[in-house]
């Protein structure tokens, strides 16, 4: 049993992976599966093809393209998505398959030949480039075959339905490779980018540390220098020094104030870099910035004033493109954000929602680790993980709830100020 269920799951991932029948319109399925049955019946009914074919099957071959048509609207109605949308997605491979290999054994006189060819054509150019090799798949795309055979067609006929199905099976070990392939690079690239950003924040982070470790020392030094003036100028004032002994005084009080000008200037460049002057940006700009870029994206303002934060508007924007992409490939059609203060005043909290399946207890407490990808079809399980770390940047917090939609929640606090005028970033 458990066997069985890898299997499927393998088959779910390799269908959702690319969700061919999802981005086909209605209208495409209508118009594809409505000229099969047209060529299918002009075969059988019209003259002379029809006396010279010998279409002796024609309703069972026209019946299972309208079983192919139904499936395709499922699987573009279940987005391929989750076991019916699966069960569709495959199903209507196999209904076209069985079509052609109907009309290719019940037929003769070319006409038997022209059946098998595109029969074999169709299967070789789209499913077997689309989906990678699974037992599922392999069953589905054999039922056919078994049909065909068992209605005993001509030798060449059956040598064209065997060899359509072995180069077939052939064909979708070499894409489920090509595929692996690929994700593993993009996962690599993705991995790499990812790296270099942590590194570059750590290396400003300990960069940061440092200096204001260094910027203590100088404050204490400075404090110690103050100490010692003070007892060089008692010592001008009232050590009734004269000749080389006041010459050496002044210097030493000269020094010492050039010295101390320097750490006051060296303290103050400390500052400016360790706390410089950080970008601020309208959070209602980066929600319309990310809505240009995600149209599926719907805004639920409740604020009445401005939202400044600081930071860098591009994170904002990232963490919401983020959140929204992931989303629509669990199958959410519909993701709102929510605004509104928190009870201090001092923040503002979104709620980034949708009506997906969202996400199974058992990886909730995962879900912002990197590379975290169990239960996807694909991704490189750093989205949500990046989020985290923008939402961190801005001395915030993201966390996971259930969503009013019935989906996914993403609940999301940072420090912001609220003005009716705030002063432009």
């Amino acid at each position: 049993m458990d066997w069985v269920q890898r299997q499927w799951k393998a088959a779910q991932r390799s269908y959702e992976r690319e969700q061919a029948v999802a981005g086909s319109h209605p209208s495409s399925i209508l118009f594809g599966a409505g000229l099969l049955i047209a060529i299918l019946s002009a075969v059988a009914f019209i003259e002379p093809m029809k006396s010279t074919s010998g279409f002796s099957r024609p309703w069972l071959a026209i019946g299972l393209t309208l079983g192919g048509a139904l499936s395709s609207y499922t699987a573009w109605r279940q987005r391929c998505q989750g076991n019916l949308g699966t069960l569709a997605t495959m199903s209507d491979n196999g209904f076209y398959s069985a079509a052609l290999t109907v009309a290719a054994v019940s037929s003769k006189s070319g006409y038997d030949l022209g059946f098998a060819v595109t029969h074999g054509l169709m299967v070789l150019m789209i499913p077997s480039r689309i989906y990678g090799l699974t037992l599922p798949y392999a069953v589905v795309m054999g039922l056919p075959l078994v049909l065909g055979l068992v209605l005993r067609p001509a030798p060449s006929v059956g040598i064209i339905l065997v060899s359509t199905y072995v180069v077939s099976m052939t064909i979708s070990i070499h894409t489920a490779k090509q595929r692996a392939l690929a994700e593993a690079q993009a996962k690599l690239s993705q991995a790499v980018t990812a790296t270099d950003k942590l590194a570059e924040e750590s290396v400003q982070v300990a960069l940061s540390t440092t200096l204001l470790s260094l910027g203590n020392f100088l404050h204490e030094l400075r404090n110690a220098q103050t100490a010692v003036r003070a007892s060089l100028e008692y010592l001008a004032e009232r050590g009734q020094l004269d000749g080389e002994s006041r010459a050496a005084l002044e210097d030493a009080l000269l020094a010492q104030s050039n010295e101390q000008e320097l750490v006051v200037d060296t303290i103050d460049s400390l500052k400016r870099r360790v706390a410089p002057d950080a970008q601020r940006f309208y959070l209602q700009e980066a929600l319309e910035h990310a809505a240009t870029k995600c149209p599926d994206l719907e805004i639920d303002d409740h604020l009445l004033r401005k939202v400044v934060v600081r930071g860098l508007e591009e994170h904002m924007v990232g963490v919401l493109i983020n959140l929204v992409r992931n989303a629509e490939q669990a199958g959410a059609r519909r993701v709102v954000v929510t605004l509104d203060l928190d009870r201090t005043g001092e923040a503002v909290e979104m709620l980034v929602h949708d009506d997906g399946p969202g996400f199974p207890a058992h990886l909730r407490s995962s879900v912002f680790q990197a590379f975290s990808t169990e239960g996807k079809a694909h991704g490189t399980g750093l989205g949500l993980y990046l989020c985290r770390r923008y939402v961190e940047l801005f001395g915030g917090t993201i966390s996971l709830e259930d969503g009013p939609l019935g989906g996914a929640g993403f609940q999301i606090r940072v420090p912001a100020r609220f003005d009716e005028e705030p002063s432009p970033p």
